[in-house]
């Protein structure tokens, strides 16, 4: 015995009936239309979470949540007694140190722990060039300079060439021979 296929309750709609007898669209838009309106005064959003919408609900754990348990640290903590910040410094696997303008002024520009090295930190107290040598699990070494960018580069270093440095120090065609005499071939560089 066949059972008969529920039509949508839309008046006009011939489409199969999924939840509470309306497709899906119009189960959809019976939702929104009535779904619970948050609970403050003068707000008109959906309640989310214990009849209030999720801006209120988070206005309200944050007015009764106790402090971060961060080093000097007095914003409120949400997730496991941790405000935001350490929360992060904790899942990336950091020490908590304090956190804040107030402990690390803007204009204070923290240097490189490689000890000849003097660019800006980006991870790990290590400039990005040395992050990726450490992530990369070569061991940490000085760094040449780059050339400003728009200058030229010097000419050749080969006596008695004009041609500008292509690669350590030498021009294209004779960077081609000294990594042929050392018995390899240039890596994607094309010779003429």
């Amino acid at each position: 015995m066949e059972e008969k296929e529920k039509i949508c309750l839309e008046e006009g709609c011939g489409k199969k009936a999924r939840t509470r007898g309306y497709c899906i669209m119009h189960y959809l838009r019976w939702r929104v239309a009535h779904a619970p309106k948050c609970e403050i005064d003068s707000c008109e959003r959906n309640a989310e979470c214990r009849g209030v919408c999720r801006r209120h609900y988070m206005a309200e754990r944050r007015r009764h949540a106790l402090p971060c348990v961060g080093p000097s640290c007095n914003r409120p903590g949400l997730q496991y007694g941790l405000c935001k910040e350490h929360r992060a410094q904790r899942l990336r696997g950091e020490s908590l140190v304090p956190f804040g303008r107030a402990y690390r002024p803007a204009h204070e520009k923290r240097v490189c722990s490689f000890s000849p090295c003097g660019r800006v930190v980006h991870a790990k107290d290590l400039c990005r060039q040395h992050r990726r040598q450490q992530l990369q699990g070569k061991p940490l070494t000085k760094i040449r300079p780059r050339r400003p960018y728009g200058t030229a580069s010097p000419q050749c270093r080969e006596r008695g060439c004009y041609r500008l440095q292509v690669a350590r120090g030498r021009c294209r065609n004779h960077y081609a021979a000294w990594y042929y005499e050392k018995g390899r071939k240039p890596r994607n560089k094309k010779t003429r």
